[in-house]
């Protein structure tokens, strides 16, 4: 197994503040960063070890270098927050468990050909025809709370749809669900957090399970190809010659495709119906009106990224609002703080509306060649849910008083728990009346 390269300190740049006021792993920091895009659009942090960039620009600049000064790959296990246990790797290394690279760590030549054997499923032209499987997933959930009158959305339907839709795309049976969803939370603190003694060794010994099982599905697609996107990528390697050197390369594939594919939308979509709750004028306008749904969805985006952050490392001296980051630092996007920079989306940019004519132009999904691949899947999965909420549930309500629990740690994360109410005897569709 690889070793974990340790993170060397790095020098605070001259002249840029430290925010010893920050915390990383806050999941509601919009107060914190409406005030740094001001003050401090740049800064360091010693948690994270790391700068941030707080402003559109910036982050879009970093995001998308073309010139060849960032680098996608951040060091992305020599860069944890806290190193891990001896006892944990120990763990991992029996398991055989080994560190490889995805494709939003590559760089070059690497990235491109990685990029161009996963890439086709998940284009427009592809991801569109999965849209009554994916109506069938909401429309199942929904059916089975209707008349309860109040569930955790989160628990009942949110977390469940994307996660049953890529588990589809792979060609994995919806049985595996369970074990998919055990694993979310350690590995965001693990890579991500702060994470304690008891989360690094249940997070090793889930990573170890969940690496051989991503192993195995590669196993098997060697052996039969079948439909489904893990088959596409090994064909498509081996049409160019590199599905042997692209060994690790598949299996951490397999490993962060099913993770990718569902968490981020989940984070996004759960803190987008708890935005639209809290605002019910909002909620009602797409009641009234399901031609807003994706525009709306487009504001949650913005306004409830499920990345909050990303780090890329700078491999030569740049300057950010009069901070030159020396060469070889990582340096965090703030996309959350990006997404709501009043110099792009106005003086409201702090305010959800549904309506707005920016929206689009959040940076969610990355810029430039690291763009998510599973945008396009993403929007489609809260345009549904969104149609199909508004459509049955009109009078859906926020329960008051609920604390909302977000996973501590960087970059995944969005409310764990959405509580909602209403009264199914003012359900509209006739066979949802209780």
């Amino acid at each position: 197994m690889s070793t974990v390269e340790q993170p060397q300190p790095t020098q605070v740049a001259s002249g840029c503040p430290v925010a010893h006021d920050f915390d990383p792993f806050d999941g509601t920091p919009a107060a914190f960063f409406e005030q740094a895009r001001q003050e401090r659009p740049v800064f360091w942090h010693d948690a994270i070890n790391a700068y941030v960039l707080t402003r559109y620009e910036d982050c879009k600049q970093l995001l998308g270098d073309r010139t060849g000064k960032v680098s996608a790959n951040a060091a992305l296990m020599g860069h944890l927050n806290v190193p891990p246990m001896p006892e944990a790797m120990q763990i991992l290394q029996e398991s055989g468990f080994e560190f490889g690279t995805s494709i939003v760590d590559e760089d070059g030549e690497e990235h491109k050909l990685h990029r161009g054997a996963t890439q086709p499923p998940f284009s427009p032209a592809r991801v569109k025809p999965l849209t009554d499987f994916i109506r069938r997933q909401v429309t199942e959930r929904l059916d089975a709370v209707i008349n309860e009158g109040r569930v955790d959305m989160v628990d009942a339907m949110i977390y469940e749809v994307p996660a049953t839709v890529i588990l589809h795309m792979m060609g994995v049976p919806d049985d595996q669900l369970g074990m998919v969803k055990g694993f979310r939370g350690p590995w965001a603190i693990f890579i991500w957090g702060n994470p304690d003694e008891q989360v690094q060794l249940d997070t090793a010994r889930m990573m170890g399970g969940f690496g051989q099982w991503a192993r195995s599905i590669v196993q098997d697609r060697k052996a039969n190809r079948g439909e489904d996107i893990i088959s596409e990528t090994i064909t498509n390697l081996e049409n160019k010659g590199e599905l042997e050197s692209s060994r690790m390369f598949l299996d951490s594939y397999t490993l962060n495709v099913v993770m990718a594919g569902h968490e981020t939308t989940t984070n996004s979509a759960a803190g987008g119906l708890l935005e639209l709750l809290r605002n019910p004028e909002q909620y009602r306008a797409l009641v009234e009106d399901p031609s807003l749904i994706p525009n709306a969805t487009e504001e949650i985006l913005r306004y409830c990224t499920g990345v909050p952050t990303w780090r890329q490392r700078v491999l030569e001296d740049m300057e950010f609002q009069g901070v030159t980051i020396p060469a070889n630092s990582v340096v965090y996007a703030a996309i959350n703080s990006a997404n709501r920079d009043e110099t792009v989306f106005g003086d409201d940019a702090e305010t959800f509306d549904v309506r707005r004519d920016t929206a689009k132009k959040h940076i969610t999904f990355g810029f430039g060649a690291h763009t998510c691949m599973g945008n396009h899947l993403a929007k489609l999965e809260i345009n549904i849910m969104l149609e199909e909420l508004t459509k049955r549930l009109p009078h859906l309500e926020l329960v008051p008083d609920q604390e909302h629990i977000y996973s501590p740690n960087t970059s995944q994360r969005g409310p764990e728990n959405v509580e909602v109410s209403w009264d199914p005897a003012r359900n509209p569709v006739s066979a949802d009346s209780a």
